[in-house]
């Protein structure tokens, strides 16, 4: 059974790699049917957010959340919340995103590097530089560049790097 699963989860993340939406929640959806995981429900609600659905992705995202929590796997939760904080991003502004990079923090803080620790710093240096903190902003998109080497997060080491020179260009550091 859990080879099924894990075959199933790995078709779903292979179509959510290709774009392929519908292909990817109809697999992680087969992966549910077999299975309870946080990680198909993490894939599921990613799939259904880029197809526009808030209501699907943020019911996946909530059920992996719940749970990963009662199952004691906090890095899970983590990365489920931050997954949230992206729905909660497109769908329904900033401050429920904010809550919920908030709850994620709670969750990495003291803790090995993960790439949750890493978006959490990205989150909040683009919250500051939102909120026209560009020095904050500098410092967060720093410490998110510094975790996302560490664990090797290509797309968050990018999204750092970027960030990170359009605090710089905002704090007036046009060289």
């Amino acid at each position: 059974l859990l080879a099924i699963t894990g075959q199933w989860d790995a078709e779903g993340r292979a179509a959510l790699a290709r774009g392929a939406w519908v292909e990817a929640r109809a697999r992680f959806g087969e992966a549910l049917a077999q299975e309870e995981t946080a990680e198909a429900y993490e894939g599921l609600g990613i799939a259904a957010r880029y197809q526009l659905d808030a209501r699907g992705a943020f019911e996946a995202h909530e059920r992996g959340f719940r749970l990963a929590r009662s199952r004691g796997d906090d890095a899970a939760a983590a990365r489920l919340a931050i997954q949230l904080a992206q729905d909660a991003y497109a769908f329904h502004g900033p401050a429920e995103a904010s809550g919920w990079v908030e709850r994620a923090a709670l969750l990495v803080e003291g803790r090995r590097p993960s790439v949750a620790a890493a978006s959490v710093s990205l989150l909040r240096a683009h919250f500051a530089l939102s909120d026209h903190d560009p020095d904050s902003a500098c410092a967060g998109s720093e410490r998110a560049l510094a975790l996302a080497r560490e664990v090797g997060a290509v797309d968050v080491e990018m999204l750092a790097l970027a960030l990170n020179g359009l605090a710089r260009v905002s704090a007036g550091e046009i060289d």
